[in-house]
This record gives C-alpha cells, sequence and structure tokens, in this order.
C-alpha cells in the first residue's frame, strides 16, 4: 500500500505545528525553571555566561555569610567592652571612695594660732604669711619670750637663744618609719620646719589662713611629731667646733623626740609619744553618709 502523498502546504502546515510545539516546550520550560535559557542548545553565549554569574553568585553569598558573622562577633566583642567598661567604671568609684576615706582617716592636728589679728593690722600681712615668717628661736636684742611681728621685724616664737648658738630639730615618727632634720637655730623659720617636714615622706604640713600650723601623717599610722632644741656649749666662747656643732645638733634631736620645745609651734610635747600621738579619725563612707 502506498504511504500518503503530502502536499506541500500540508508539510509546511505540519513543519509550523512541529514548530509551534517546540516553541511551546521552550515556554512552558521557562515558565517552569524561571530561567530564559536552560542549557546550551537554547543560547550558548547567554547560558556560559549566566553559569559564570551563578558561580561568582554563590562565592558573594559565602563572603556575605561571612562577613554577617564577623559583623556579629563584633556586636558581641563590642557587649563585652561595654562590659569592662562598666566594671572598669565601678572599679574606678570604689577606689575613690577608699582613697577618700583613707584621706579622710589620716592623722591629723592644728595647732594653736602662731599670729594675732594685732600683727595683721600693724604688718599689712596676712595670719599665715606671719606665723610662716616668724623665727622659732628669740631674736638677738629681743624681750625674754616670744616677740610679735612688727612693721619692721617678722618676730619669733621666743625659743631661748644660746650665747654660742641654738640647734633645733624636728622628729617625725610613722609606724616604724623616724625622720629627723636639724637646723641652725639662728635664722629657722616656720616656713623652714614646713618645708622639712614635706620632705621627710613621712607627713605633710602647712600653716592655715588662721596662722595655725598643721601637720598630717602621710598614711593611716598615728604620728608623733616633736621639734626639740639645744644651745651650743663652746670650750672657747664664741668658737664653737664642729664637734661640739654635733653634739648640740643630735641632744636637739633626742628633745625633738620627747616634744621638748612643741609648745612654741603650738603642739604640746605629748604629740612626740606614743600615747599621745597626733590620730586619724576613723571615719568611713558609710560613717559620713
Amino acid at each position: 500500500m502506498a504511504g500518503p502523498i503530502l502536499s506541500s502546504g500540508v508539510r509546511n502546515n505540519l513543519l509550523t505545528l512541529q514548530q509551534t510545539t517546540a516553541q511551546q516546550n521552550v515556554i512552558q520550560n521557562r515558565l517552569a525553571t524561571g530561567k530564559k535559557v536552560n542549557s546550551a542548545i537554547d543560547n550558548p553565549v547567554n547560558y556560559f555566561t549566566s553559569a559564570s554569574l551563578n558561580d561568582r553568585s554563590s562565592q558573594l553569598t559565602g563572603l556575605l555569610d561571612g562577613i554577617s558573622n564577623g559583623i556579629q562577633t563584633i556586636q558581641a566583642a563590642s557587649k563585652g567592652i561595654d562590659g569592662i567598661t562598666k566594671l572598669v567604671s565601678s572599679l574606678q568609684s570604689t577606689v575613690k571612695q577608699a582613697q577618700a576615706d583613707a584621706a579622710q582617716n589620716r592623722p591629723t592636728k592644728a595647732g594653736t594660732a602662731l599670729s594675732t589679728a594685732a600683727e595683721a593690722a600693724v604688718t599689712s600681712k596676712s595670719l599665715k604669711d606671719i606665723a610662716l615668717d616668724k623665727r622659732i628661736v628669740n631674736v638677738a636684742g629681743g624681750t625674754a619670750g616670744a616677740d610679735a611681728a612688727t612693721a619692721t621685724s617678722s618676730g619669733d616664737l621666743g625659743v631661748a637663744s644660746g650665747a654660742d648658738g641654738t640647734k633645733l630639730a624636728i622628729s617625725i615618727k610613722s609606724g616604724s618609719t623616724t625622720y629627723t632634720a636639724s637646723f641652725d637655730g639662728a635664722t629657722t623659720t616656720v616656713r623652714d620646719v614646713v618645708n622639712e617636714i614635706n620632705k621627710s615622706g613621712v607627713a605633710t604640713a602647712f600653716v592655715d589662713e588662721k596662722g595655725q600650723l598643721n601637720v598630717k601623717g602621710n598614711g593611716s599610722d598615728d604620728v608623733e611629731f616633736g621639734l626639740g632644741t639645744a644651745t651650743v656649749t663652746a670650750a672657747v666662747p664664741g668658737s664653737p667646733t664642729a664637734a661640739e656643732i654635733a653634739t648640740a645638733n643630735a641632744a636637739a634631736v633626742t628633745a625633738a623626740g620627747t616634744g621638748g620645745s612643741n609648745t612654741a609651734i603650738g603642739f604640746v610635747a605629748t604629740d612626740a609619744t606614743a600615747a599621745g600621738a597626733i590620730k586619724g579619725q576613723s571615719i568611713t563612707s558609710a560613717v559620713r553618709s
């Protein structure tokens, strides 16, 4: 039996139907995959370009994940730093409070005034400056006892002077540390004593606006503070030897250990003893609040 004979028109129609079916399949595939190019047959250039871009996209996605993890790590570290900062601030507050308590409890004493309002009126100076400028030992030619400051004289605290000289000394003891220093009584002023105390490392001193000498320990231990004097005894009057001066210095240091001349600077002799040492106030932040 002979096969069907198709005219050219029918063949064209069949070819058109085949092409339409092929295009339909392509469109359905695109709709199903969401891709315009699904294989190298569809469009070789676009297919391989797309494949390359997909690879780069995957790499960028991996990098983005890494960046996200890095950001989370940094955020966690930032929170940790914030926590440490708060802890440090809290510790600083605690330290400052402890320092305030320690400073409040340092042994402190203010002596009696070393200058008067009458002296301030005559000299036109403050009570503080008058006290600082006064000599410890009686000024040559002055009266027995303390001499008041005048317009022409700084005055003195009345410690008796010896014919061949007078030596002064201070003694400061706090805990196991003792500091001593001696001075030439002829020229030593209250200012010199204050400066020497401040050099000791054991205590500090200053004269306040009332003209009072203040002594404060550098730590919490009681402070034993004394001023002592000794006259120079020369075998040849008016010409003391170095050995005789050294003997007087040693005697002044010994006298300072008992506070022999403490009253001259507004303190008492017992300030130089363990029983009467300058003490702290034992005040804490809880008591102050």
